[in-house]
């Protein structure tokens, strides 16, 4: 494998997509999991869904399965499913509420936070301090819950610092989870996050996003980008003057999340199809027309948010060519269904977002597929797909030591 990376990383050409062989490789797609996916951290769900001490879900990937659970204490913690016994797996159904965490094997018995109480028939010298479940690295950013696979994860308080601010009006802590909703993409997981950093494709591909999102429709429309400009001007002065924060958090050479605040079209307060307004205001906010707020993490999360619903898309790789989307809306907690908000509402405008991206990341990766394929020469609004092939080639450089 380490060959082969040697071999093909210094290839790619800046500006340009990457070789097909990054997208369809097995070698490739293994070491894309053991260089990124199973070293940064990923999504592993809303806080919402473990409001209780006991209660616990998994999050399983890459052959790995992962316990969140809420600990007596309230806090969240998280383990390999594997007993220290003989590596049974603890946790059969996919969430539910436990006392403690016993082995259905031989009966080892954990305590939530991860402690060995429980241990028959062991010799006189065993350790039960000693064989605590292993934990997994766990952050949390405004009721979402990241975990690292890894030894030594990337420092996650520069995204506390720079992204805290911007989530924290919107009361993502004090939310809940209205709809998930999973389905597969059959591309390869660097062309769905590819096509996730772009709108070069969204006039032609996405009518809807286009009708609320005035970055996007201006980009073949200098008329609607001039508008665009103008509104950015006064909704960014006025958020300033409501205690909103404005400043567009980039990505740099050695950082890996991104936020920034954009406006609505005139007329338009939500992302929606209609542009109005589909659940209550969420935490603080006062007022329906604060933009979309939108937050990426490399590798595989995003998230958009309105007033009054957020919606997060996280991409896992499955195999070279198949990717597994989940997508999780949130509203606030104190909001009824069938009173407060409607889920066909809340939902329908990233649902048909998400089919369309599909359509063409599978049409993506068709292409790529062919004999004929050549890495293309990127656009002038492509520019977030090459910073992020950048990043992506120096995570694998550095796990691989090529240069």
């Amino acid at each position: 494998m380490e060959r082969t990376a040697t071999r093909l990383l210094p290839d790619r050409t800046s500006g340009f997509s990457l070789e097909q062989r990054f997208y369809r490789d097995p070698d490739i797609f293994e070491l894309d999991l053991e260089s990124i996916h199973l070293r940064q951290w990923l999504f592993a769900g809303h806080s919402s869904r473990i409001p209780k001490p006991g209660d616990y879900f998994l999050f399983e990937f890459a052959g790995e399965s992962i316990i969140v659970v809420r600990g007596p204490d309230l806090e969240i913690h998280a383990f390999f499913n594997v007993c220290r016994h003989r590596g049974s797996r603890l946790c059969r159904e996919k969430s539910g509420n436990v006392r403690g965490f016993v082995c259905p094997y031989h009966h080892w018995t954990y305590r939530l936070d991860g402690r060995l109480v429980s241990a028959r028939s062991m010799p006189e010298d065993f350790s039960a301090e000693n064989n605590s479940l292993e934990t997994v690295h766990t952050q949390t950013l405004e009721g979402m819950i990241f975990l690292s696979l890894g030894v030594d994860p990337p420092d996650f308080e520069p995204v506390k610092r720079d992204v805290l601010p911007h989530l924290r009006p919107h009361g993502l802590a004090k939310a809940k989870i209205c709809h998930t909703s999973r389905y597969d993409i059959r591309a390869n997981w660097k062309l769905v996050v590819e096509n996730s950093r772009e709108c070069y494709h969204c006039p032609p591909a996405h009518p809807e996003y286009c009708r609320i999102m005035g970055f996007a429709a201006g980009i073949d429309s200098p008329r609607i980008a001039a508008e665009d400009e103008v509104i950015t001007r006064e909704r960014m002065a006025h958020w300033n003057t409501i205690g909103l924060e404005t400043r567009v958090i980039d990505f740099t050479e050695s950082t890996w999340h991104h936020a920034i605040r954009m406006p609505f079209r005139k007329g338009h307060f939500c992302q929606s199809l209609d542009g109005k307004a589909v659940a209550p205001l969420m935490g603080t906010l006062t007022e329906r027309d604060v933009g979309a707020l939108a937050v990426i993490l490399y590798p595989t999360f995003w998230f958009e948010a309105s007033a009054d619903y957020a919606m997060i898309q996280r991409f896992l790789p499955v195999a070279p060519e198949l990717t597994t989307v989940e997508i999780n809306w949130l509203v606030d907690e104190a909001a009824t269904e069938g009173v407060d908000y409607d889920v066909d509402r809340v939902t329908a405008f990233w649902r048909a977002t998400a089919e369309q991206d599909r359509a063409i990341c599978e049409d993506n990766q068709a292409g790529v597929n062919s004999r004929h394929y050549r890495p293309g020469r990127y656009s002038l609004v492509e520019a977030e797909v090459d910073k992020f092939l950048r990043w992506y080639l120096a995570q694998v450089r550095s796990e691989t030591g090529s240069s």
